[in-house]
């Protein structure tokens, strides 16, 4: 029984660590990204292949060039959506190069991280989409209320705690919920 116990203790910490470890699920990966990953594995199995070496660099140049150029794109874009799509090409670009340092082309390829582009484009999107709640939510209608609901639980997406959206998400939540009120029947007639 005791052994039953720590157990289950252990296993929300385990599950947590899993799911922690797994952020790329979001990730996009481009038939480009998995070239790219299916060649880096042979590069690790023989690593002194310089062929494979150079293959990898050349993989990885293109693929970078690929998100890059998504990512201008989307900066081009009006709709508050653009950040989502900026955020996934950044994360892409990042899981590339954390792909190549673990290789021994690692010395032949420059291969910047993108952690300070994902925290500015995690933030630019928590702002544009408070803005967005706050721009529904002053609509006064319950539609209104639900998109603004949607906007402020992106940006907390983004950003947690970002602002005051919590307190935002709870008003308009409140505004967009119908309330009912039951009353009890009377029946008099006795």
């Amino acid at each position: 029984p005791g052994m039953k116990i720590k157990f289950y203790l252990f296993l929300p910490f385990v599950v947590f660590i899993a799911a922690s470890c797994s952020s790329g699920k979001n990730v996009t990966r481009t038939s480009q990204d998995k070239f790219f990953q299916s060649t880096v594995k042979k590069l690790q199995k023989n690593p002194g292949n310089t062929e494979l070496q150079n293959k990898v660099a050349t993989l990885y140049a293109a693929a970078a060039k690929s998100h890059l150029d998504k990512i201008e794109v989307y900066n081009t874009l009006t709709q508050v959506d653009r950040w989502i799509k900026i955020v996934k090409e950044y994360e892409a670009l990042n899981k590339l190069c954390q792909s190549v340092s673990v290789t021994s082309a690692a010395k032949l390829i420059n291969a910047p991280t993108y952690i300070s582009e994902i925290q500015n484009a995690k933030q630019n999107g928590a702002d544009e989409y408070y803005k967005v709640g706050l721009s529904e939510l002053d609509k006064g209608d319950k539609e209104s209320a639900r998109s603004a609901f949607y906007a402020f639980r992106k940006a907390n997406e983004f950003v947690p705690g970002y602002k005051d959206v919590r307190d935002q998400l709870r008003i308009a939540h409140e505004n967009a919920v119908v309330k009912v009120v039951i009353n009890p029947i009377r029946d008099n007639t006795f």
